[in-house]
């Protein structure tokens, strides 16, 4: 059985095209993860889907993080369901 040199040519140029749109891909993600405006937009979805899972209120402000490393949380507020606060942090930094 012979194999068709062209047919695995053309493999190998479709394997490297998709592997190359795959690290864009991941280096496209993670530059938007290292903005302020994606990071605050990802934890206001986070705490909106909280707040409805627990039927509470959940908010963040502001949230600074460098992945692995540092996070900055400001105006942190997180209220039980009588309304009253569990825990308000104006500024939270974890190492």
């Amino acid at each position: 059985m012979r194999i068709n040199f062209f047919f695995l040519k053309k493999v190998y140029k479709i394997f490297l095209k998709c592997l190359l749109v795959f690290f864009i891909l991941v280096l496209v993600l993670w530059t938007l993860l290292q903005t302020t405006f994606f990071q605050n937009f990802i934890i206001h979805k986070v705490a909106k889907r909280l707040s409805k899972d627990l039927h509470t209120t959940v908010s963040i402000k502001h949230v600074d993080f460098q992945l692995f490393d540092k996070m900055l949380l400001q105006g942190m507020l997180v209220l039980d369901h009588k309304n009253d606060t569990l825990l308000y942090a104006g500024g939270v930094k974890v190492n």
